[in-house]
């Protein structure tokens, strides 16, 4: 290639480019003449080599790349003189500018009209400044160089430029609000939260407890940081990264902590009290990095399960999202969050039941006499468990018009088939953990046998509503802790960890299976259902429906006539198939006399 020659001219103080294209090249023009927009010879020689090393590159063809900075700069002039009218019409009587005003305008402007500003400020600030280097190099030394007017005005219109440019990231990323704190989005958040419960939340409520306890250990964490500070890279090094190795029972050892405070009720700002009425009590922490290196230090440290480190994921990324949609925080971020989980070992703490524990907790004398004939809902719980596969709040949240008998058509013929149905209903603070869990599930035929239906009518005759009218929500919706309690802790009456019913009837609450404690309480119902379930080689889908866990097809409870009662009709013919080593003969039929009378 040869060297490129400088082709330049001046007029009018200004450097041009000109080259006259070679007869060999077919082009239009011939001549090539374009401003260099400098007065500086150093600066138009180098813009000239760079120029005509493109235009030969490019066979002597203009490329469209300076005709678009001629337009931009055109652009910018003219947007630059609309800047210096309104400067001039916002001035005060003493002719000094209104600061303001820039920063009104530069509001007024979209992102390419900003750039566009940008691109002929940078133009005039480089002219100013190679018309001082030039002077610099002429005059006398010592000859100082008078300052054009709009310098100052190109100063602050290069740092109103710089925020509009960094406005711009920030919404180009979803954030259209910065510089809040996420502690004080957390504290919103959750007084939101409060206010829009039905009920009215305060700070005793376990759910907004456990809330405020998972968003505050992000703060914890990643620190109080600004909002539009808070990204993946921060998410995952800060946060994600290093969540596993945080020490489970963290509020009750105090060696994590520096001291006590009182804890305020977000919604009254009053200090929060206990049921007592005595005030309660907040942990002061040590930093997270200190927190974290005891632990690591300490033998015999348990860390906390990947389970309870997912189900933080899942809290901190509905925090995140309602972040999102409010323009506070990045988007993505919560998907981000959710696409970390923890694998989950399928063989948690939590285990079923063997053949001989069933034994013990249903051929006993207990049921065989019906002594909890008193206590309906810790007769027929743990057997609706034991047979359906579900969450003990779905059902002891149940009221008596959720089990109810519905027709489906078989082959042409009309059958009856009892159901329970598992719905959100605020009215009666039935909720359910997910999407999947609303649905229809057909009442096991043993069920039946044992006097499901018997109960229900004398709960009708009492003029009852609930199925289990002992079992009442805890100020967070949650149901079943009467049962669950009584179950697995209070059987002999010691509501602090003491013997329950599980282990009254001889079953060892806790194994130990390859070096880890496992533990057999009621959840282990549910457990024993699916393996059930699986053993006797039930469709995986209809099992996920029966059990709402997944992704399995789910049923409009709310449909007035069951378009898919087929689906129904197979799982009643499914479920009933599904038995246990038990001698049914051993329970009490409800209503029945006692045995032994």
């Amino acid at each position: 290639m040869p060297s490129a020659p400088s082709f330049i001219t001046k007029r009018n103080d200004v450097y041009y480019f000109q080259l006259k294209v070679p007869s060999a090249v077919e082009s239009s023009p011939r001549l090539i003449r374009r401003s260099l927009r400098t007065k500086c010879r150093r600066q138009a020689l180098a813009l000239a080599r760079k120029w005509w090393l493109q235009l030969f590159e490019n066979d002597f063809q203009w490329e469209d790349e300076a005709k678009e900075q001629d337009r931009r700069l055109s652009r910018g002039k003219a947007l630059y003189e609309r800047l210096q009218d309104h400067e001039r019409q916002t001035q005060y009587h003493n002719g000094e500018t209104d600061p303001l005003a820039i920063e009104d305008f530069m509001a007024s402007l979209n992102a390419k009209e900003a750039e566009d500003l940008q691109a002929y400020s940078n133009y005039i600030n480089g002219q100013s400044q190679n018309s001082s280097d030039s002077a610099s190099d002429s005059d006398a030394p010592g000859r100082e160089v008078p300052k054009q007017r709009n310098d100052a005005v190109t100063e602050t219109l290069l740092t109103a430029i710089q925020e509009t440019r960094q406005q711009s990231a920030l919404a180009a990323r979803g954030i259209e609000e910065h510089g809040k704190p996420l502690s004080e989005l957390v504290d919103t958040y959750i007084r939101d939260k409060a206010r829009k419960s039905n009920p009215v939340k305060t700070a005793m409520d376990k759910g907004l407890f456990d809330m405020e306890t998972e968003l505050q250990r992000l703060i914890m964490f990643v620190g109080d940081l600004p909002n539009q500070e808070l990204t993946k890279r921060v998410l995952k090094e800060r946060y994600i990264d290093r969540r596993s190795g945080l020490p489970n029972m963290l509020h009750r050892n105090v060696k994590y902590m520096d001291g006590k405070q009182p804890k305020i009720d977000r919604l009254t700002g009053q200090v929060a009290l206990d049921q007592n009425g005595k005030p309660k009590e907040a942990p002061i922490y040590k930093p997270m990095d200190e927190i974290l290196e005891i632990a690591s230090s300490s033998a015999g440290t348990k860390l906390q399960t990947a389970r309870t480190i997912n189900n933080e994921f899942t809290t901190i990324a509905t925090f995140l999202r309602a972040m999102e949609r409010n323009g506070l925080i990045a988007n993505g971020l919560a998907d981000y969050l959710i696409s970390c989980k923890l694998e989950v070992d399928g063989d948690t703490t939590v285990v079923p039941f063997s053949k001989e524990d069933l034994k013990l907790l249903f051929n006993n004398e207990t049921y065989r006499k019906g002594s909890l004939f008193d206590k309906p809902h810790r007769h027929w719980l743990p057997l609706i468990s034991l047979y359906h596969g579900n969450r003990l709040g779905e059902m002891a949240m149940l009221f008596v018009d959720d089990l109810k008998p519905i027709s489906v058509d078989v082959e042409g013929e009309s059958r009856t088939i009892w159901v329970f149905v598992i719905q959100r209903n605020d009215d009666r603070k039935q909720g359910r953990k997910n999407r999947q869990s609303a649905r229809i599930v057909p009442v096991h035929e043993s069920l039946i046998d044992l006097g499901l239906l018997e109960y229900r009518q004398q709960l009708i005759d009492s003029g009852e509503q609930q199925l289990f009218p002992a079992e009442k929500p805890s100020s967070g919706n949650n149901w079943g802790n009467n049962t669950s309690a009584w179950f697995n802790n209070s059987f002999d009456g010691n509501t602090n960890h003491g013997q329950g019913y599980v282990e009254w009837c001889g079953v060892r609450k806790h194994v130990t299976i390859d070096g880890v404690t496992k533990r057999k309480i009621f959840h282990s119902l549910r457990k024993t259902w699916s393996t059930q379930a699986k053993r006797q080689n039930m469709d995986p889908d209809m099992r996920r429906e029966i059990t709402g866990h997944g992704e399995g097809r789910s049923l409009d409870v709310h449909a007035k006539t069951y378009e898919d009662s087929y689906e129904l009709w197979d799982q009643k013919q499914a479920l009933d198939q599904i038995h246990f080593d038990l001698d049914l003969s051993l329970i009490r039929v409800w209503g029945k006399n006692d045995p032994d009378s």
